[in-house]
């Protein structure tokens, strides 16, 4: 994970770079927005950390800046600030900071940057086998393309019918599945038939796509049995997101359950 430091404390610059490099966090010091956004146009970073107060920009203005360029909108921001102020807190929620730290709690900083470091690695070596439905073909040539990024596999179909087919066959990490299909079964009833299944195949995760964003849709989605539901037009970062954290939990949950199998096994 790369960081970026933004701060103008040559004090407090030390005292980071001292706990940073005894924790090996790979990072990068400026003295300023105006600093950051050069460093920013050249390279990409996982995280950026900043100060409140900065010699040329208010911190909070600068958050700002950044969720409005393309290249640092969803990049996390975490605020450095001495100030205890609850209503700084909460304008730097509703600009995009992700997190807020006290100056004085750089152990707990360091716990967070941790846990993402830990997130991100093992994100990166999720794979799984994805059944996706979708009846147009350009479009589920944009989402294979973006799973196939991810390091994921994807079998598609034109239909739920061919779906679920395949399904009966084959071994499944996760469904993604357009709501509105073209033939006769929906995505809907797609889900419907696989929760209706007696073993444990029945009980693979669903992520709905659609373009309808009325909340009884999302009502009913939810309660034919699916997991997840993401909006079209989706940001590739978020699908990602999603589908990963679905296949994750779902293997988790297979290597618990072959686990205890095991274990049964043996007191047999």
């Amino acid at each position: 994970m790369k960081i970026l430091i933004v701060e103008p404390s040559s004090t407090f610059q030390n005292i980071l770079d001292v706990d940073f490099r005894e924790h090996g966090v790979d990072y990068q010091i400026v003295n300023s927005a105006a600093q950051a956004t050069d460093v920013l146009s050249n390279q990409r970073f996982d995280l950026i950390c900043m100060s409140l107060f900065l010699p040329d920009m208010y911190g909070l203005d600068f958050c700002k800046q950044l969720r409005q360029s393309g290249t640092t909108s969803l990049t996390p921001i975490l605020l450095l600030t001495a100030e205890e102020d609850k209503h700084v807190y909460s304008q730097a929620f509703k600009l995009g900071v992700t997190e807020v730290f006290h100056k004085q709690d750089i152990a707990n900083l360091l716990q967070y940057i941790t846990y993402l470091s830990q997130q991100s690695n093992l994100y990166k070596k999720v794979h799984g086998n994805i059944l996706y439905v979708e009846d147009i073909q350009s479009q589920a040539d944009v989402v294979i393309s973006i799973l196939q990024d991810a390091g994921l596999t994807v079998s598609h179909h034109l239909t739920a019918e061919s779906a679920y087919k395949n399904f009966s066959e084959f071994e499944y990490d996760l469904l993604i599945t357009d709501v509105v299909l073209q033939d006769n079964m929906s995505g809907l009833g797609l889900v419907r038939m696989i929760r209706s299944a007696e073993n444990q195949q029945g009980m693979l995760p669903v992520l709905a796509l659609s373009g309808i964003e009325h909340s009884s849709r999302k009502m009913e989605l939810l309660r034919s049995g699916v997991n997840d539901y993401v909006s079209k037009p989706f940001l590739p970062e978020e699908l990602t997101t999603r589908v990963k954290n679905l296949v994750l939990a779902k293997q988790l949950v297979d290597e618990s359950n072959r686990v205890n199998e095991e274990l049964l096994s043996l007191n047999q």
